[in-house]
């Protein structure tokens, strides 16, 4: 038998071996992959924005295996942050093109009038995370995906300027009366915590703001206070540990005092300057 012969013979049997540490290898990376991305999510609560007309927030709900999707047309007009006032989303957009110190006034902006932590638009995601959201995405049965009308639902609804041009608009509260828990974390919703909300600034409203991001997620909001103490950081006064805790944290950059909240609540939560220069409010 030729030198050649041999080679391919054993060319051939080992082919299938290298073929399977290669998929082996391939695996492995992936499963680091969305290792390192669920490790980066302190829950199983995803929400991102996709851009166009209609925007749409998609928000993943990894322990239930559904996704939700809210068309946002792009012509209604909502608070924005960074005190820009009442604007349209696609103006919203624009304004952020246009001046780099509004860096995050689209993302932020929704993310405050639907009071749902928001990654991130899908064009700028990290291609780990990307690819975690599309397999979880494959694995949602299309009975399990779930659309939320605004304008059916009663959301949006006309307004007249004083000039009398006509506009449409978000309607917070009917949206919070329609969003109920459907939106809600069910790891933070099983730890039922009871959490009271301070505003210690001169922002009206912050109070208020802060307590829908709790209450969507599933905590128990038992009072919203104020407090003329003028502190700049957000502090959370709380000796317990868990998800919502670090939701807390996350959402509102809050350092941990270990220290009783009160005697009604698991977490007692002090919102500072810091947290409303972010913000506007309408209150």
């Amino acid at each position: 038998m030729s030198s050649t012969h041999r080679e391919e013979r054993i060319g051939s049997r080992y082919l299938p071996r290298i073929i399977l540490v290669l998929l082996f290898v391939l695996f492995l990376l992936l499963g680091v992959m969305l290792w390192n991305v669920a490790s980066a999510l302190p829950w199983e609560r995803t929400t991102i924005v996709i851009v166009g007309d209609p925007v749409y927030i998609q928000s993943w709900d990894e322990a239930r295996q559904t996704l939700t999707i809210i068309p946002v047309p792009v012509d209604i007009y909502l608070e924005g942050v960074y005190g820009v006032g009442s604007l349209s989303i696609a103006s919203l957009q624009k304004l952020e093109a246009l001046d780099a110190k509004k860096k995050g006034l689209f993302v932020k902006s929704l993310e405050n009038a639907f009071a749902l932590p928001i990654v991130g638009a899908w064009s700028n995601l990290n291609p780990s995370l990307r690819f975690r959201l599309w397999w979880i995405r494959k694995w949602i049965r299309p009975d399990a995906v779930k659309m939320i009308d605004l304008e059916s639902e009663g959301v949006i609804r006309s307004d007249v300027l004083a000039d009398g041009g006509k506009i449409r608009i978000f309607d917070v509260y009917r949206y919070d009366a329609v969003i109920g828990n459907r939106l809600e974390v069910d790891s933070i919703r099983r730890e039922e915590f009871r959490i009271r909300v301070v505003n210690t600034t001169e922002a009206q409203g912050l109070g208020s703001q802060g307590a829908r991001f709790l209450s969507h997620a599933g905590m128990v909001v038992i009072a919203v206070d104020s407090e003329k103490t003028a502190q700049n950081e957000c502090t959370m006064n709380t000796i317990w540990a868990g998800v919502s805790v670090q939701f807390i944290r996350s959402v509102f950059n809050c350092a941990t005092m270990t220290t009783d909240p009160d005697d009604r609540a698991n977490v007692t939560v002090r919102l500072g300057d810091d947290y409303a220069k972010g913000f506007t409010t309408s209150d």
